[in-house]
């Protein structure tokens, strides 16, 4: 809110509705979507004078609006609408702008039970992610999202890959729900100590061998082309 007041008292307009984009996103992933969809809505005369690498915010916040608001029929179609804007930036966006797309297209297609639609996103991102030196944060959200798909069928590794992602981050996840809500899940399936055990292990890890087990597990989900 301080940096979107600064940004329009002195008259960066774009900036400011950048900031302000930040605000629904968090304010979305805090369960707030009344409060989220209402400040969208009323940015969306600002979205349209900004430029393609800041309107990528407003294309990716309304997404997760949708998705939050459990519209995912919407959120899918804002998807298919938007892809190919997103991922012809051009330049160095590629490298950071698209790996994002296709990391929030995989929660949109988990929420609505596609799991191999999900890892096929996953593989797209971390084709990308990969190629470009330290994997990072992107890489962190990969390893988290893996770990929420694994919860159910196998506790062990998603426990393994929530360490893998607070190796990378280099501290745990706590804005996105579903993280939380697996990290919960995890501890009660397999146990404090277990699951503290794993989670450690995954810590531990090197980010080489991090990358290579992250690529093993999305060998089968990668792009051809």
């Amino acid at each position: 809110a301080e940096g979107r007041r600064i940004a329009e008292s002195t008259g960066l307009h774009d900036m400011a509705t950048v900031f302000a984009l930040r605000c629904v996103q968090v304010a979305v992933l805090q369960g707030d979507t009344d409060s989220g969809r209402t400040d969208l809505d009323a940015l969306a005369p600002w979205a349209g004078r900004l430029e393609q690498d800041h309107r990528v915010l407003w294309i990716m916040a309304r997404v997760q609006a949708a998705r939050e608001e459990g519209d995912l029929d919407g959120a899918s179609a804002l998807i298919e609408r938007h892809t190919e804007e997103v991922t012809g930036l051009g330049g160095f966006s590629w490298v950071y702008v698209e790996p994002a797309w296709w990391g929030l297209a995989a929660t949109v297609h988990r929420r609505a039970g596609r799991e191999h639609e999900a890892l096929d996103m996953l593989g797209r991102a971390w084709g990308i992610s990969s190629v470009r030196g330290p994997i990072g944060p992107v890489g962190a959200e990969i390893a988290e999202l893996l770990a929420v798909l694994a919860a159910d069928r196998d506790p062990e590794d998603a426990a393994l890959l929530l360490g893998y992602g607070e190796a990378l981050r280099g501290l745990p996840e706590i804005a996105d729900p579903a993280v939380v809500q697996t990290r919960e899940h995890l501890v009660g399936a397999l146990g404090t100590d277990r699951y503290g055990a794993l989670l450690a292990r995954g810590r531990e890890t090197g980010s080489e061998r991090i990358g290579d087990a992250l690529a093993e597990r999305l060998s089968g989900h990668m792009p051809r082309e």
